[in-house]
């Protein structure tokens, strides 16, 4: 769980950076995750 959170602020450094176009698939693709791990664990529960 820890590294989504390590990619989500890698992601928003790039954005800072003026990176968008990689920065934001980043961003997007970690917040994906975020509430794909979310719903895995609703799931288990």
């Amino acid at each position: 769980m820890v590294w989504i959170y390590a990619l989500l602020s890698l992601s928003l450094l790039l954005l800072a950076y003026q990176n968008w176009s990689f920065g934001g698939t980043l961003f997007i693709l970690s917040v994906v995750m975020l509430i794909l791990a979310r719903q895995k664990k609703k799931k288990e529960e």
